[in-house]
């Protein structure tokens, strides 16, 4: 006969593993960790998450907005295409001013410099191998 593990929260309520499971439609693997991890009740019956944010939902999409380069006696510094070069220490992106920069914001990085690369290839007139449209 095995014994069924009873788990007393900080408010002084007594669950066990099927209790969560059924209130949060957790799997067993899910409900014993919480109830090994946490003992505060919002965090044992609080909502599915998904590596850290709420199941079924997104992160808001990052825009990258540009600063404008500075210019001290005509020598740049602070400048724009210092951003997303590689840190020679951890070989991740940094910023212009030394901040590692995360994966999401490299990649908001990168779709801005696409645009702008699209944009210039569009407005002129003398690119080699340009794609023209038939007419």
């Amino acid at each position: 006969m095995t014994k069924t593990a009873m788990y007393t929260l900080s408010d002084g309520q007594v669950v066990t593993i099927a209790d969560v499971m059924k209130i949060t439609g957790l799997s067993y693997t899910g409900a014993s960790s919480r109830l090994t991890s946490f003992s505060k009740p919002e965090d044992v019956f609080g909502p599915r998450k998904q590596q850290g944010i709420p199941k079924g939902t997104t992160l808001p999409k990052i825009v990258w907005s540009s600063a404008p380069s500075k210019v001290c006696w005509g020598i740049q510094y602070e400048a724009e295409w210092e951003d997303g070069r590689l840190n020679e220490i951890s070989i991740n992106p940094i910023d212009r001013y030394g901040n590692i920069m995360t994966s999401r914001q490299a990649l908001a990085l990168n779709r801005y410099r696409d645009k702008l690369r699209k944009d210039w290839r569009d407005s002129t007139k003398n690119i080699l191998n340009k794609e023209k449209d038939d007419e």
